[in-house]
């Protein structure tokens, strides 16, 4: 690889071919930041690539399988969101829409550790969402996600806690962002309170 290509390898959806997403390389460099390790290439024009990965040494499990819900009307980058993620190591629910999203939290009997949903959507704003989920699943962690970050949007999500990622992003970041929000004491203190019953959660 030349200089450009080697700057852009683990870019998602970066391609030198004229087929194919190129979500390769990039699933492994979130697995890779994931388990606290780095990822280097050595590559030049006709002397072939070495990929260099450094881990940690560690006795634990690098993954928790923790529960992702996402919620994102985008048909494509939904999917591309739940396979990516799942390479991470992470158990994935998705829905639409925030009324869906309802009816998929109250059918699961596991935890759900983190909602990555749209701010703005169908049906049902993402801060709505939140409260309904919030009241069976005190723990959840907030992700949203949205095309504008700016003072109106961080009053409306002040309360909730939550995280706002701005649209459009990239996986790797977004991963670390969400194992940011799992590493943090609060959450190690209240993981358990996913497993309350979903029940209540209301339905239009």
């Amino acid at each position: 690889m030349d200089k450009p290509t080697r700057e852009r390898a683990f870019d998602p959806f970066y391609s030198t071919k004229w087929l194919g997403r190129g979500l390769g390389l990039s699933a492994v460099y979130g697995i890779v930041k994931q388990s606290r390790g780095f990822i280097h290439i050595e590559s030049a024009p006709e002397e072939g690539t070495r990929f260099l990965i450094y881990l940690p040494r560690t006795e634990q499990e690098v993954f928790r399988h923790d529960t992702l819900l996402i919620v994102e009307a985008d048909e494509f980058l939904r999917r591309q969101m739940r396979e990516y993620f799942k390479r991470c190591g992470y158990a994935v629910l998705e829905a639409r829409n925030g009324l869906d999203a309802c009816g998929v939290a109250a059918h699961h009997e596991g935890k759900i550790d983190v909602l990555v949903a749209e701010l703005v959507m169908q049906h049902m704003i993402g801060p709505e969402l939140t409260e309904r989920l919030l009241m069976v699943r005190p723990g959840l962690q907030i992700v949203f996600l949205s095309p504008t970050v700016g003072p109106n949007v961080g009053t409306l999500v002040k309360h909730l806690r939550a995280t706002v990622v701005s649209k459009p992003f990239q996986l790797a970041p977004l991963v670390a962002t969400i194992r940011a929000l799992l590493s943090s004491p609060q959450t190690a203190a209240n993981r358990d309170k996913g497993l309350i019953s979903s029940d209540n959660i209301k339905k239009d």
